[in-house]
């Protein structure tokens, strides 16, 4: 018995056409009638399916989110900023349009990239507590484990919130240096994931 293969839709084609055509071409044209071509539909395809050219643009952010997320390696702190910077060398057209370009340039609807942003902080804190052991139920702090009454054994909600910040500025700071075009700096890297295994 032979299983069938579903025809992709229009939409799932405009979609996949855009993001190849990303992946080739960088973002420098993501005009309707550029995307409809290399989807080999209409223009008005486009405008039936999606309604507008930003809802295009958008969704083909979102399956490239998609797979910038699926490729990050959650082993460690160290491990995710790797990974992420290796999407970022080998997936250079579509990075640019996740994260190199402003919305306001690309066509991409702002809170799609407000999303990616928030999971990629957020992938990386989790990582970050799961290296270090903790858990909502075991964190320290109001619901955590009950203060020992040793001098400096306590860890107050304002530590964790610092911790959590010092957590954030090294994703951001990842980000940075691909923005800053530093992404093949081996040194600035091994600088910042020595320092993630370190603390």
């Amino acid at each position: 018995m032979t299983s069938e293969v579903t025809a992709p839709t229009i939409r799932e084609q405009l979609i996949e056409g855009g993001l190849g055509h990303v992946r080739r071409e960088g973002v420098g044209d993501l005009t309707v009638r550029t995307l409809a071509k290399v989807s080999g539909r209409s223009t008005m395809c486009v405008y039936t399916k999606f309604g507008a050219r930003s809802a295009l643009v958008t969704a083909i952010y979102e399956a490239g989110a998609s797979e910038l997320l699926a490729a990050l390696d959650r082993g460690s702190q160290a491990a995710l900023l790797t990974s992420m910077r290796r999407f970022a060398r080998e997936e250079r057209g579509l990075w640019d349009l996740l994260l190199g370009t402003p919305p306001a340039i690309s066509g991409v609807e702002p809170p799609a990239r407000e999303a990616l942003l928030a999971s990629l902080v957020e992938a990386y804190v989790e990582t970050a507590r799961g290296a270090s052991g903790t858990s909502p139920e075991t964190a320290p702090g109001p619901t955590g484990p009950p203060d020992t009454g040793v001098p400096g054994d306590d860890v107050t909600t304002t530590d964790v919130s610092l911790a959590e910040a010092a957590i954030r500025l090294e994703i951001a700071t990842a980000l940075g240096l691909v923005a800053l075009d530093l992404v093949d700096d081996d040194a600035a890297w091994e600088v910042l994931t020595r320092h993630t295994a370190g603390r």
